[in-house]
Parts: structure tokens; sequence; C-alpha cells
């Protein structure tokens, strides 16, 4: 739901979008199913460690991350500047990662379809 709101808010206050022009979620954003990881079976590590990554949970606290692990050669994490959506636990919590991570069970990992969309100004609409 904050993700439905703050995307919203964004075309809404640019005037990309008016009541009679909604845009549907999956016109902006691809949504895949994450890594689906275990943290028991990651080793932990702190976060300033060389080879640490965050470990993205359901949780609605800490932006979602809830321990940093070590980062594995064959598993390849989500990528930086996506969105995390929880599909369980605290549900629709959604939150920014700005780097790679490895998530949990059911969690849902979102990427702007057009990242230059919005970088640029918003046309005004009248």
């Amino acid at each position: 739901m904050l993700l439905f709101c703050a995307v919203t808010d964004f075309l809404t206050k640019n005037k990309i979008m008016t009541i009679n022009n909604l845009v549907k979620i999956s016109d902006l954003f691809d949504i895949v199913y994450g890594i689906n990881l275990e943290l028991v079976n990651l080793v932990q590590c702190k976060s300033t460690d060389r080879n640490s990554i965050p470990f993205v949970s359901r949780t609605e606290n800490n932006n979602g991350v809830s321990a940093y692990v070590e980062r594995e050669l064959d598993i390849e994490p989500n990528p930086a500047h996506t969105l995390s959506v929880a599909g369980g636990g605290s549900v629709l919590s959604t939150f920014y990662q700005p780097l790679p991570y490895y998530s949990g069970r059911d969690l849902y990992c979102s990427r702007l379809k057009n990242p230059v969309f919005f970088n640029q100004k918003a046309p005004s609409v009248r």
C-alpha cells in the first residue's frame, strides 16, 4: 500500500496521472520473486565487513534488513535500486534497497521498467 501511495502521489503531483488517467503499478515496475534464501543457512557478519551484503526479510523494521551476511560467490543477489515488497509477515511492507541484497522467503523485488522516467521533469497536463 505504501508503494501504491508513493507512486500515486508522485504521478499526481507531477500531473502525469489524473483521476481519469490511472496508471497500473505493473506498467511502471517489473515484479519478480526474490532470491528465497534462509538466513539460518548463511554466515552472518557485520555490515562493515568487506564481503557483507544485506539480507532483507519480511520485517517492517530497519528498511527490511534483518541481518548482514557473507556474499556467496554462486548466488546472484537481487539488484540494487529496487523495491523489496513483503508477500508475507509484514505484508506489503515496501522499502527502497540502494545496494544489491539477498532476500528471504515470500519477498518480491520490484524494478522500474524505465528508471529515467522518475529522473525527468514531468510534462504538464492541462
